[in-house]
């Protein structure tokens, strides 16, 4: 299960995170659900993951990088690339993501939850500025973005 907020962000914070990550996924589907690819740093990833907003089903393993190079062959035009910085706050992990491509420009916060009342009692740090709630909006799903691109 998975329990995520997601905000649209006009710019990174200016502060110090504790990690940086190259992120490359790809989406093998988008409809009723999806299934994707990812490679972080050196580490690939197998994940499927139902339809939802706040709270979703997912599945998630580690492949091997041939599986990955296997399978990204497939996901041509639904792709996402992006720089991943995470910091801790409080009991949560802060994960913001830059885009790269036709996606630049483009900067989100996402912020897992272990059940859907941490969620609710969330509040984001004063240092994270103008952001949008955006959970709810499909045009935002990262597996959105690789095959439509940026909402108008």
């Amino acid at each position: 299960m998975e329990i995520e907020k997601k905000y649209l962000l006009s710019e990174l914070p200016k502060i110090r995170m504790n990690s940086e990550d190259t992120i490359k996924q790809g989406y093998i589907f988008t409809s009723n659900g999806e299934m994707r690819v990812r490679q972080k740093g050196n580490r690939f990833f197998l994940t499927v993951k139902s339809d939802g907003n706040l709270t979703r089903q997912e599945w998630e393993e580690e492949i091997p990088a041939w599986v990955f190079e296997t399978l990204w062959l497939q996901t041509e035009g639904r792709r996402v690339e992006k720089t991943r910085f995470s910091i801790s706050f409080n009991t949560t992990v802060l994960e913001f993501d830059e885009y790269y491509g036709e996606l630049e420009g483009l900067f989100t916060l996402e912020c897992e939850f272990a059940n859907e009342q941490a969620a609710g009692q969330f509040t984001l740090p004063e240092w994270v500025e103008n952001a949008v709630d955006i959970t709810a909006n499909k045009a935002y799903k990262n597996k959105n973005l690789a095959v439509v691109g940026l909402p108008s």
